[in-house]
C-alpha cells in the first residue's frame, strides 16, 4: 500500500480555522500532525504583511526542530488564519533552501501577497486575487449526507405527537459584522415562540451567544423542546440528523457553508448588519439563496411543504484546481 504523504496543519486552534484545513487535507488523503500556535507581544497585535524575524514570534513552535535534516519537512504544510501565515511562509523558504518540495497551502485571505504560497483557498467573498487563489462558495469542510447517515446518533430526541415536525436552530452573537443587540434578541426569542406552537425546536447556541437570550428562550419554551445548555458534548451532528429543516443565523459561514451540503431544507436568518452596505457574509449568504442551496427565514417560507435541495459540493472541485495547481 502506497504510504500517505505527510502534512503539518498550523492554526490557531480555533475549531472555525481547524476543521477546513483538516478537512481538506482528508480529501488529499494525507497523513496529519496538527500544531495550534501562540504568538509573543509585538507580533500578536501586528498584521501578518508586518511581521519581521517570524521565527522568533511562536511561544511554542520551534522551526529548527522541524528542519534538523531535510527528510523532517512535511510534503504540505496546511495554514490557516492570521496566527499561522509567516510560519507556513517561514517552513516553506527553509524547506527551498535544503532543496525539499514542501508545498505551502494557506486557506483564507493571508491579507499579503498569495505569490508567498503554493496556493490559497478562499471564499468567494474575499477580496484576493491571484494565478494561484482557488475561491469556493463558503468555507472548506467534510460535512455530507453519508457522512451525517454513517454518524452513531448518541442523544435522540423524542418527539411531540403535536409538533409537525422538528426543526433545529442554530444561533450567533455578536460579532464585528452585524448588529445583536437587545432588538434583535428579543426579536429572536419572539420568532422562537411563534415556530414553537407548531414545531419542536432543537436549539444550538455558539459560544458568542449571549446568555441573556439564552435565559429569555428557557423562559419562553417549554419542555418538549430542547436547548443545549453548553455543557457537555455538543449535539450539533445529533440535531442535524433529527431536524426536518434548519434554520441558522446569518453570522456564521462555516455552518452555512455545512448546510447547504445537506439535502435538509435550511433557512437563513438575517440580522441587521453593521455596515452600511451588505458586508461579504451577507453577500455570501445572497449567493446561497441566489443557488437555490437555502432560503430566506420566515415562519410563512418554512410552513410550506418542504423538498428536498441540491446539496452544494465545493470540495471536489477545489480539490481539482488545486493539484492542477501543485502540478
Amino acid at each position: 500500500m502506497t504510504q500517505k504523504q505527510s502534512c503539518l496543519i498550523l492554526t490557531n486552534g480555533r475549531i472555525g480555522t481547524v476543521k477546513p484545513c483538516r478537512a481538506l487535507a482528508q480529501a488529499l488523503n494525507l497523513q496529519v500532525t496538527e500544531q495550534s500556535l501562540q504568538i509573543r507581544f509585538p507580533w500578536s497585535l501586528l498584521p501578518a504583511r508586518l511581521w519581521i524575524f517570524s521565527q522568533l514570534a511562536y511561544k511554542n513552535f520551534n522551526f529548527s526542530s522541524i528542519a534538523s535534516k531535510a527528510t523532517d519537512f512535511p510534503d504540505y504544510v496546511i495554514t490557516s488564519g492570521r496566527t499561522a501565515v509567516n510560519a507556513g511562509i517561514e517552513i516553506k523558504k527553509r524547506a527551498q533552501k535544503r532543496n525539499v518540495l514542501t508545498k505551502a497551502i494557506h486557506l483564507m485571505d493571508p491579507k499579503l501577497s498569495p505569490e508567498y504560497f503554493d496556493a490559497v483557498i478562499c471564499p468567494e467573498h474575499d477580496k484576493i486575487s491571484g494565478k494561484n487563489v482557488i475561491k469556493c462558495l463558503g468555507t472548506l469542510h467534510d460535512l455530507s449526507e453519508q457522512k451525517l447517515d454513517q454518524l452513531p446518533l448518541k442523544s435522540p430526541f423524542e418527539k411531540n405527537k403535536h409538533h409537525k415536525m422538528s426543526v433545529g436552530v442554530f444561533i450567533g452573537g455578536p460579532s464585528k459584522h452585524f448588529i445583536f443587540n437587545e432588538f434583535v434578541m428579543d426579536q429572536l426569542v419572539q420568532d422562537m415562540q411563534d415556530l414553537s406552537k407548531t414545531y419542536q425546536l432543537l436549539i444550538t447556541p455558539s459560544r458568542r451567544t449571549p446568555k441573556k437570550l439564552m435565559s429569555a428562550l428557557y423562559a419562553t419554551l417549554d419542555d418538549s423542546h430542547y436547548i443545549w445548555s453548553g455543557s457537555g458534548e455538543n449535539p450539533y451532528f445529533d440535531i442535524l440528523k433529527q431536524s426536518d429543516a434548519l434554520v441558522v443565523t446569518c453570522d456564521s459561514v462555516s455552518m452555512m457553508s455545512e448546510f447547504a451540503s445537506l439535502t435538509t431544507p435550511f433557512f437563513i436568518y438575517y440580522l441587521p448588519s453593521k455596515s452600511r452596505g451588505k458586508n461579504k457574509i451577507l453577500a455570501f449568504a445572497d449567493r446561497l439563496l441566489a443557488g437555490k442551496y437555502g432560503q430566506l427565514y420566515s415562519k410563512e417560507a418554512l410552513s410550506k411543504k418542504q423538498k428536498e435541495k441540491t446539496p452544494l459540493k465545493i470540495m471536489p472541485g477545489v480539490v481539482e484546481r488545486l493539484r492542477s495547481a501543485l502540478g
